[in-house]
């Protein structure tokens, strides 16, 4: 699902494969391959799979909607695109280059597309700072970052009472199923809990994310956060 997001997120401002995957790798803290690498090294058919699977057993879920499968995907795969195994996919080997597919032409171009100086720079300050300016920030590259830790930040605070006990266990699932250094609710807390349950809820209020879905009670308890002495 935090895949499918990105991948959403991406279209809706515009960003190249080569850019989101630096964005979203070694300086986000996660898996330097990022989001597309990942998807050709996993198989594209893998996950299409993943992705029915979502679609055939979470028909209740208020994220629904975000599930669909990205018609690029789908193109690719009808191509035989399935990624690595196949040799092309979001990305594509020749000779020593390695190219990235543009969607809007279905061409093959040069990729090497990295994040700008300014939002690099936005991504190593402390947490409360990082978001601030990420999310005030007219950079498309700094309101997709935002858009992304906001759409993580929402999934997981909707969906924590069905699928964990603790907030704790879904950090930790993050952390060692997807080799991220901080899990997100451990990211909302430092960045200041009531402070970025506010700036969620005005997004949601304002039609920006995934899901109409409001951030449960529980979260504007006066609560500071979820983890040690200053939550449960």
């Amino acid at each position: 699902a935090g895949m499918l997001a990105t991948m959403i997120e991406a279209e809706k401002f515009g960003l190249s494969y080569d850019v989101v995957d630096d964005l979203t790798g070694k300086k986000m803290g996660r898996a330097s391959s990022g989001t597309f690498r990942t998807a050709d090294v996993v198989g594209l058919d893998t996950m299409a799979h993943v992705i029915k699977t979502l679609q055939d057993n979470l028909q209740a879920d208020p994220f629904y909607a975000s599930y669909k499968t990205p018609a690029v995907l789908a193109k690719l795969i009808e191509q035989g695109a399935l990624g690595q195994k196949s040799g092309a996919g979001f990305y594509k080997k020749v000779g020593k280059d390695i190219l990235r597919l543009d969607p809007a032409t279905a061409q093959y171009v040069p990729s090497g597309g990295k994040a700008d100086p300014i939002v690099e720079r936005m991504l190593k300050k402390a947490p409360a700072e990082r978001l601030k300016l990420l999310r005030e920030s007219t950079n498309p590259q700094a309101q997709f970052v935002w858009a992304i830790l906001r759409d993580s930040f929402h999934y997981c605070a909707v969906h924590l009472a069905e699928v964990a006990d603790s907030a704790r266990d879904i950090d930790l699932a993050m952390r060692w199923g997807f080799g991220t250094k901080q899990g997100p609710f451990e990211l909302w807390q430092q960045a200041g809990w009531k402070q970025v349950a506010q700036w969620i809820k005005e997004d949601i209020d304002a039609g920006k994310t995934l899901s109409n879905a409001p951030l449960p009670a529980w979260v504007f308890d006066g609560r500071e956060g979820v983890h040690g002495a200053q939550g449960s």
